[in-house]
């Protein structure tokens, strides 16, 4: 009887010591309960849009300074000391990089687009993988993007580019460069696009007739179909530029495309 009783005493501890240990185990593997997505509603000139996404601690988002119907994204990189244009989403605008037509309650069709910016030069190559994946944003804000409100009278019609004639080309690049992106004309005939910072006129891009040395080229064909290259030549950002500037800087380097997609010689 005092060995049955010793056996006892000895085998509860055991047991005891073993459901624990099986009740944490059981506890590690039970899967996590999965983070909720956030609903963020923007307001863009009086559109109000609403997406589900959860944006990465480096990505931040503000009304465009200069350009009333679209909503900036940024990158912050270097810990802090460099924030770049990321993509930005134009509303009434269907002429973007990406694109899609939304309808709110009240049968209110609405145009979106995203415009993506150009990656800076002198990224490193990790900055450069950072900055494609944080871009990657866009298409994901896209696909959940929802039309809440309307205003009263929104403007429907489709802003007018900005044409140029040069001696020897015409070309056009989207109207909400109007402000912000600039050409002056040289005697050699290159056309030199250029932003402000505030007196300074910064250079963007410069396009060169009769070149095939640039970061891009493109044969253009005269009536005769002869070929002729013309060439862009993209400039590195300044070191010393306002926060603001190089916002509208790289910026700017997203009309590059159009340029050459409407480039026609005379």
């Amino acid at each position: 009887m005092k060995h049955k009783t010793r056996f006892w005493k000895t085998l509860f501890p055991i047991a005891a010591v073993l459901i624990m240990v099986c009740s944490l185990a059981f506890a590690q593997e039970a899967p996590a309960a999965p983070q909720e997505i956030p609903v963020t509603e923007i307001n863009v000139n009086g559109f109000v849009l609403m997406y589900q996404h959860l944006l990465p601690e480096t990505v931040t988002s503000e009304n465009h300074e200069t350009l009333p119907n679209a909503y900036q994204f940024y990158l912050t990189m270097r810990k802090g000391e460099l924030t770049v244009p990321l993509f930005s989403l134009d509303v009434m605008d269907d002429s973007g990089d990406m694109a899609v037509v939304l309808k709110d309650e009240q049968g209110n069709y609405v145009p979106v687009s995203i415009f993506l910016a150009a990656a800076p030069q002198d990224l490193t190559q990790n900055e450069q993988e950072q900055f494609t994946v944080a871009q990657e944003t866009a298409r994901d804000i896209l696909m959940t993007l929802k039309l809440v409100t309307v205003p009263e009278n929104p403007e429907t019609t489709d802003p007018k580019p900005v044409v140029v004639e040069t001696e020897k080309y015409t070309l056009s690049y989207p109207a909400r460069y109007a402000d912000t992106l600039l050409t002056r004309e040289e005697a050699d005939g290159s056309l030199v696009f250029f932003i402000r910072d505030g007196e300074k006129e910064i250079t963007s891009f410069t396009l060169v007739p009769d070149s095939d040395q640039g970061n891009i080229v493109v044969m253009l064909k005269d009536e005769a179909e002869a070929k002729h290259p013309a060439a862009i030549v993209v400039a590195a950002m300044p070191e010393d530029l306002s926060p603001q500037a190089q916002a509208a800087f790289l910026d700017s380097q997203g009309a590059i495309g159009e340029v050459m997609n409407s480039l026609a010689l005379k």
